[in-house]
């Protein structure tokens, strides 16, 4: 019996998010392998250690407004942000990474997803890969700042950003995912003299160049 076209793309949607839901499972129960403490918390921030003597964030308790993540806790570096440690904290206004982090969020869940009120972003220098939907539903989000490490932009990263209006890239285009800048429809791409793979737009969304200072 055929199928019709709207059957076959519902059952490879509902494969493709089911791959996802595994993926983020197993991302989550490697990170939770690694760590050797239980969810302590140190100012604003829970967060566990790892083996690797490494910070994991898992969450966030404070009040929201700027907020700037420590390099270090208790003389350990900051490296990784569990996806969802920062979900739907509607008072976050203001995020900054420090370029300790190598690891911001993985597969499914945003590190800020559904973070309302938040409106500019900075990424350090040191995070390899942003990972899916982290400022999914990030409607007032207007400015991102990447740092120079970035490879690769997971699915959705900015989805729903439907007031962002610059992204700004220190470092050469990253690899893309689809729909990572779907419903933000206002931003534009800035990139800076001298770093390479840029065209004239990039993951649909017009380019330019940046003039600022490294």
């Amino acid at each position: 019996m055929k199928t019709s076209r709207a059957a076959r793309i519902k059952d490879r949607t509902r494969t493709c998010f089911g791959r996802m839901r595994i993926a983020s499972n197993l991302y989550l129960s490697f990170l939770l392998f690694l760590a050797i403490s239980a969810v302590v918390h140190a100012d604003d921030f829970a967060y566990r250690t790892l083996a690797t003597n490494r910070i994991l964030i898992v969450g966030y308790t404070g009040s929201g407004g700027e907020v700037a993540m420590p390099e270090a806790i208790n003389g350990l570096p900051v490296t990784d942000i569990l996806g969802g440690a920062f979900k739907n904290c509607t008072n976050l206004t203001s995020f900054t990474i420090p370029d300790s982090v190598v690891r911001f969020g993985g597969p499914c869940v945003g590190v800020c997803q559904g973070c309302t009120s938040l409106t500019n972003v900075n990424i350090g220098n040191g995070v390899v890969c942003i990972g899916m939907r982290s400022f999914c539903g990030c409607t007032n989000l207007t400015s991102v700042i990447v740092g120079n490490s970035v490879t690769n932009l997971q699915l959705g990263v900015f989805y729903d950003c439907s007031n962002l209006t610059s992204i700004y890239f220190k470092g050469n285009a990253p690899e893309i995912d689809p729909a990572v800048f779907s419903d933000a429809t206002n931003a534009v791409v800035y990139y800076l003299s001298g770093t390479t793979g840029w065209g004239s737009t990039f993951g649909g969304r017009p380019t330019t160049l940046w003039n600022s200072l490294r």
